[in-house]
């Protein structure tokens, strides 16, 4: 999940990695190493392509849906912050339920109320995926919508004009 500062916001499509074939003595950290590899290598190329001066994202959830899925996550998070700060570029994080009462004014909200209410907001877009990975795009959204009043968006976003 994607913002670049300016006119223009980027919702970038996940990026979605495959574990490795069920092979004799390949350890997970090996599979690990290969998926972080292939975020780290899409991630950049998203970068290069949008050249944004600031990213924003979603925490790491506190549970997810099992252990495995918990460290997955994680390690694709630190992954994509760890190549923003190479970058210098500055990484804001939000709450999950802060991005859900920007976009909805309710911190309960499910994934389809947040793309109904962004579809509303942002009409002329036409980026929506038509799958299940929707629900990243709207996470991307929301955090996109709260990082226009962070006070540091606003320092860029008023040196540009």
């Amino acid at each position: 999940e994607l913002l670049q500062v300016g006119a223009k916001a980027h919702f970038a499509e996940p990026i979605l990695t495959k574990p490795g074939g069920k092979k004799r003595n390949l350890r997970q950290e090996s599979d690990d190493t290969r998926r972080l590899e292939q975020i780290r290598t899409e991630f950049s190329v998203i970068l290069d392509k949008v050249q944004p001066q600031i990213c924003a994202f979603e925490r790491v959830p506190r549970i997810a849906r099992n252990p495995t899925a918990t460290r997955q996550y994680a390690l694709g998070w630190a992954c994509m912050w760890t190549v923003c700060r190479e970058r210098g570029l500055p990484v804001l994080v939000f709450e999950p339920e802060d991005i859900k009462y920007e976009v909805c004014k309710d911190h309960g909200a499910s994934k389809d109320d947040m793309v109904k209410a962004l579809r509303a907001r942002f009409p002329g877009f036409k980026g929506w995926p038509d799958t299940k990975k929707v629900e990243h795009v709207a996470d991307a959204g929301g955090a996109a919508l709260l990082a226009r009043h962070d006070p540091i968006v606003e320092i860029l976003m008023d040196a540009k004009k």
